[in-house]
């Protein structure tokens, strides 16, 4: 069997249904009364290119896709409010997806092992993250997750070495173990205000990594957090506190190399904690918000974590750079607006100011 056009009335399609079912290539699921595919129901059917999903559809079983190696793209943006854990898992040829607007999560493993896929578009409605749900996708590079995401699960983007840059909303305030473990193109990272703790191995080998800003609200950071992250050069921590940091959440060299930047007044608490006083380099920051580098009369604000530039004419160039010199945006006065956490250069004509968020 090689087609199957599944149009007649049918409510389901049962556990293990067509399981290993290699050969079948083309997939129609167009009957207007299914509503739930059950666990394993395709699971290795290898040769399957391409599936036509009904609208109808609301539920996808654990694993149901498992395997399907030949698979190419995956549109459920008009139906499916439920899809389970490993549902695409493996589906390594696996280059579009389409999501459905009406789910809330993204269940573990459900994209694991996608090494094809290049780009994902996370629904609004989405509030977590599950758990490996894009782990070992080698080739994904643009990922964007919307506002009221509050949760990214363990292994969740870990392997995702093509990934050079991932925004997470200010909503975020849990992200697991291992969350971006080996993500080896990224350079820089900042993380959101709500997260108060980086747990073990979250960053363990992003060899890219040169820039670290951790919020003030960060209390504590655990065994292995920036592991393997040698090239870091630059870490900026705005609690005037210092957190909680175990000894080896940085590797030696870091230790030794980077400059840590701290907020003006917080030295000492720095230099005198477990961890933290293993920095060879600490630097205080003046964090007065605006710091007019050049002199000139250009005026940029800083307010609820935005900066906006205001004197400028519309069509002037304007670059935001992090303090370790990543450009991080790039616009005209016009229309600029940015928000972030940490420590800012704003660059606008021939004119620089440093800002802090």
């Amino acid at each position: 069997m090689t087609d199957l056009d599944l149009h007649f009335p049918i409510q389901s399609i049962g556990d293990a249904a067509f399981y290993d079912c290699s050969q079948l290539s083309e997939l129609r699921l167009s009957s207007p009364e299914l509503t739930s595919i059950g666990r394993y129901a395709f699971r290795g059917c290898s040769g399957l290119t391409e599936i036509v999903f009904s609208p109808s559809i609301q539920s996808i079983g654990d694993a149901a896709f498992y395997d399907c190696s030949g698979l190419k793209s995956v549109d459920l943006q008009y139906g499916a409010t439920s899809i389970g854990d490993s549902a695409f898992y493996g589906c390594s040829s696996l280059e579009e997806v389409y999501l459905p607007h009406g789910i809330e999560a993204l269940s573990p493993a459900i994209f694991a092992g996608c090494s094809s896929l290049s780009t994902v578009d996370i629904p609004p409605f989405v509030r977590e993250i599950g758990d490996s749900a894009f782990e070992s996708c080698s080739l994904l590079s643009d990922v964007t997750i919307p506002q009221g995401v509050t949760t990214i699960g363990r292994y969740a983007f870990s392997g995702c070495s093509s990934l050079t840059e991932l925004v997470l909303p200010s909503s975020v305030d849990t992200m697991g173990e291992s969350a971006l473990m080996d993500c080896s193109g990224h350079t820089s990272f900042y993380l959101p205000t709500r997260v108060t703790h980086i747990a073990t191995s979250t960053f363990q080998g992003c060899s890219g990594l040169t820039e670290i800003v951790l919020p003030s609200s960060i209390q504590s950071i655990d065994a292995s957090a920036f592991a393997g992250c040698s090239a870091i050069t630059t870490v900026e921590s705005l609690n005037p506190t210092a957190p909680i940091l175990n000894e080896t959440a940085f590797d030696t060299g870091v230790y030794a190399v980077a400059n840590l930047f701290v907020p003006e007044g917080s030295l000492d608490s720095y230099q005198e904690s477990d961890g933290w006083k293993l920095f060879a380099n600490i630097k205080e920051n003046i964090s007065s918000g605006i710091d007019d580098c050049t002199g000139a009369e250009l005026k940029v604000v800083a307010d609820g974590g935005r900066i906006c530039v205001e004197g400028a004419a519309p069509d002037l160039p304007v670059e935001v750079y992090s303090l370790g010199g990543q450009l991080v945006y790039r616009g005209v006065a016009s229309d600029f607006e940015f928000s972030g956490t940490g420590f800012y250069l704003v660059k606008v004509a021939d004119q620089t100011v440093k800002v802090v968020l």
